[in-house]
């Protein structure tokens, strides 16, 4: 019985290939989906990046969506 050199190709390429395609969607649909779940901030006091001189007595933040938890 002969084989050809395809027939031994054939299961490395498939055990090889599908996981690396399998994880590349993965990686590139995860952070997609994570972006889509986040609420938008439209108004957070103090605001991001402010030097403050003490803590402050209240944190502020407004969403467009209200956010379910």
């Amino acid at each position: 019985m002969l084989h050809s050199a395809s027939m031994h190709r054939r299961p490395i390429l498939v055990f090889s290939v599908l996981p690396l395609a399998i994880i590349a969607f993965i990686a590139i649909a995860a952070p997609r989906a994570a972006l889509a779940s986040q609420p938008e901030i439209i108004f957070q006091f103090p605001k991001d990046g402010m030097v403050l001189q003490q803590p402050p007595k209240v944190l502020q933040m407004c969403f467009k969506q209200p956010v379910a938890g």
